[in-house]
């Protein structure tokens, strides 16, 4: 069962069985006069299928609207929370980030980050709505080690 399209499809590891199958069982499959069969990369499957419908370039299976609308959330997330709790995270996370000590900002390793945040948090008793602040100042760290790079 294709998740994409709703219905049972032949799934094949690669496109040279697809392409072989179509070779050497394609006169047996009913296809619509002007029509020809042909091979295609199902990223839902994670697969090829065969189909005789006419290739359309804008395509857009529900697998990857949903990967895009999963990405597009990600980014509004935060800003929604932001506006709910009143917190402008971008502002709190710099403030934090410039107490952050020097040794541990400039670490490659996250763990020592996140170990300095949650005594941070704790000690100034900081309700981190979401984990914004927290994703924030790692974004803000993110950024500063490519620029170090």
């Amino acid at each position: 069962m294709c998740p994409d399209c709703g219905r049972p499809k032949m799934l094949f590891e690669t496109e040279r069985k697809a392409m072989d199958f179509i070779k050497w069982n394609g006169d047996e499959i009913n296809v619509p006069d002007g029509y020809t069969l042909r091979v295609y990369y199902c990223p839902s499957c994670c697969g090829y299928h065969i189909s005789h419908q006419k290739y359309w370039r804008g395509y857009d299976n529900s697998t990857k609207r949903l990967l895009d609308a999963y990405q597009t959330t990600q980014g509004k997330r935060h800003k929604i929370d932001s506006l709910i709790h009143g917190i402008d995270f971008e502002r709190e996370a710099e403030r934090i980030y410039s107490e952050m000590p020097d040794g541990i900002r400039q670490s490659n390793a996250k763990k020592p980050i996140r170990e300095w945040l949650t005594e941070y948090f704790a000690e100034h008793e900081i309700q981190d709505a979401g984990g914004g602040i927290r994703h924030a100042v790692y974004k803000k760290w993110q950024n500063d080690m490519l620029t170090y790079r």
